[in-house]
Formats: structure tokens, sequence, C-alpha cells
């Protein structure tokens, strides 16, 4: 196990942690967020993924308020939507 956020992704966090520096982490993987976001009881599963609903294309925002746990292929639909104009 590590000591990120994700402890199920990884199986490899010492490479994963020589190759990127914390501040990376935090801009790119948002780190902190999941953190916080997991303290909040928003634990996703195998296949899921952090959402917004509504997602922030359609919103016109990223609103941490409408953050939800989604099934994978539930968000990709929606994303396919929204690029199709059909959301």
């Amino acid at each position: 196990m590590n000591n990120l956020p994700w402890p199920d992704i990884f199986v490899d966090a010492p490479s994963f942690d020589a190759g990127n520096s914390p501040d990376w982490r935090e801009d790119s993987l948002l780190a902190d967020v999941i953190a916080l976001l997991r303290n909040r009881g928003l634990v996703r599963g195998p296949g899921q993924f952090y959402g917004f609903d509504p997602h922030p294309a359609a919103a016109g925002k990223l609103d941490w308020d409408k953050v939800t746990v989604m099934d994978a292929l539930e968000w990709h639909a929606t994303c396919a939507r929204l690029l199709d104009g059909v959301a």
C-alpha cells in the first residue's frame, strides 16, 4: 500500500513518487482535492470516476460542491454527448 490518496491505483508507488514531484502531483492529479473528497465520504470504487453533475462544460464552471462518484461508462457517455452537442 502507498501513502497516496488513491492507494488502490498505483502498485509501484516508489517509482511513481520518484518520477513525479509533489508539485506536479498536486497540479496534475489534484491529490489534495481527492483527499478532501474522500474525507467528505466520496470514495470511488473500481471502474468509477469523480465527476461533476452537471458536467463543467454544461455548467460553465467547475463547482466542487457538485462532485459525485460516477460509473466510468456513465461519465464517458456524458462527455461524448457534450462533444456531440447532444447534451
